[in-house]
């Protein structure tokens, strides 16, 4: 599916799209994910291998944390992000939900709608346009209580995310690269508008004491411990039997696939 630019469009992005009003959105999947702090992770399509693995690392653990990770549905970053932090993750989609956009994520992308949570603001049968994309950003952003751009260069999407990030004063966060790599997050750096994750236990340590989040404070709930760290079902019922029902019925935790989410 390719992206046509009609004369709307132009106009869109002469205007700047980003701060379009949001007329009306329509979702799959639940909306008890928007509940939870969010964490956008959003940047490049074809990020280097230590940002995709610290991509990878960060998402899951703060899924796993009580944060939701709510992203783009693109290749590279996003699509990173949406898999490891899965079911706890929300995508926007720069197209109606009736479709996938780009198709080598739709394995994915039709899991978030089902056990996930799928937004869009467009009708059925809307295709991709050039301005769809800066006006499926800006949701992103305004949802977000952060914005984590793991590697980005100059004059890309990421970048016109995070300069909407600031006007909204969201807390940007990058990882260190060379001086060489990802210019768009090393001039925020420069510029003091970002802050770099240099340890991420320590980082999302940190979160939890700001957002106040469960799984960083004592708990004393075994269950709920035990099924952020394993999700999945077998291993959970192993271990607690019957009394994982019990849950279920006063809705602490919820059957996705074959894993459990605590909610």
């Amino acid at each position: 599916m390719n992206a046509t630019q009609t004369p709307q469009d132009k106009k869109a992005l002469k205007s700047f799209s980003l701060f379009k009003p949001l007329d009306k959105i329509f979702y799959k999947g639940s909306l008890e994910l928007l509940k939870k702090p969010l964490f956008a992770i959003i940047g490049s399509r074809s990020p280097n291998v230590y940002a995709k693995e610290q991509t990878a690392v960060i998402a899951s653990k703060l899924a796993k944390s009580g944060f939701n990770i709510i992203s783009g549905g693109a290749l590279g970053i996003d699509c990173i992000a949406h898999e490891n932090s899965f079911p706890n993750t929300i995508a926007v989609l720069p197209c109606s939900l009736d479709l996938n956009y780009p198709a080598q994520n739709k394995k994915i992308l039709d899991a978030i709608k089902k056990d996930g949570l799928a937004l869009s603001e467009y009708e059925a049968n809307r295709r991709i346009t050039l301005a769809s994309f800066l006006e499926r950003n800006r949701i992103i952003i305004a949802l977000s209580d952060l914005v984590f751009i793991p590697y980005a260069d100059l004059q890309s999407g990421s970048s016109s995310s995070a300069s909407l990030a600031l006007a909204l004063n969201k807390p940007i966060f990058t990882l260190p690269h060379k001086m060489t790599e990802s210019l768009c997050t090393q001039k925020l750096l420069a510029a003091r508008k970002a802050n770099a994750i240099y340890d991420v236990d320590e980082f999302i340590k940190t979160l939890g004491l700001f957002f106040d989040l469960k799984t960083l404070n004592a708990s004393n709930d075994e269950v709920l411990e035990f099924i952020r760290l394993n999700p999945s079902i077998q291993k959970a019922q192993e271990k607690f039997g019957a009394l994982l029902f019990e849950y279920e019925l006063d809705s602490k935790i919820t059957r996705v696939g074959l894993n459990y989410r605590v909610n």
